[in-house]
């Protein structure tokens, strides 16, 4: 397992490093270290698989643009030869961390702290600017409207994510660790959208 994590680490590295929407290489960082201080609270599962998950838990993430024209994490697993029962729960468990498209109910105890993690990241100051980097490479405008507690899903601006996705993350957490976690990073949020509501009406 340690080999295979070093080689994933480089597989990763490599591949999200200019990569631009946020899903960068310090967003997998991030993510492995907080799922780690995670695991280090909860114990639950196997640290080094929660470790590999969390490295490759955005490979085959059809939004990233790093993900175009790549080695699918299918291949890349098949490239290093290892047993057909761990890639299975590899494939079963990064294909389902996702907000929009994940199924919670098939994944693993530590697949479970990964995507708590991942939601941290998606929180706080971190994850405002990633969310700003990614409506901007999609070419969201910021905010469309000034009522931004009645944002509409069609118009596809930034601030509209907070309310369709962002606010939701820290009741939607997996572990108790988790949710104690995101709570700062929830507060934060809060008091950014109503600077920001605040400015935008001046």
């Amino acid at each position: 397992m340690d080999q295979l994590i070093k080689e994933a680490e480089m597989f990763v590295k490599e591949r999200f490093k200019e990569e631009v929407t946020g899903h960068d290489w310090f967003h997998m960082e991030r993510v492995r270290r907080q799922a780690y201080l995670i695991w280090e609270k909860e114990r639950v599962g196997d640290p080094l698989y929660v470790d590999l998950v969390a490295l490759l838990h955005d490979v085959d993430d059809s939004k990233i643009a790093s993900a175009v024209h790549a080695l699918t994490l299918e291949e890349w697993l098949e490239k290093m030869d290892i047993q057909k029962e761990l890639m299975a729960k590899l494939l079963t468990d990064t294909s389902n961390i996702s907000f929009r498209a994940g199924n919670r109910s098939l994944l693993s105890p530590e697949a479970l702290i990964v995507q708590d993690a991942d939601r941290l990241d998606a929180l706080g100051a971190i994850g405002i600017a990633r969310a700003f980097a990614y409506g901007a490479h999609s070419g969201q405008m910021i905010c469309k409207h000034g009522d931004f507690r009645e944002q509409n899903r069609s118009t596809g601006s930034t601030i509209e994510h907070f309310y369709d996705k962002l606010l939701l993350l820290k009741d939607l957490m997996n572990t108790k660790t988790g949710r104690e976690m995101a709570e700062e990073k929830h507060q934060f949020m809060l008091s950014f959208l109503c600077q920001f509501k605040k400015e935008w009406k001046e």
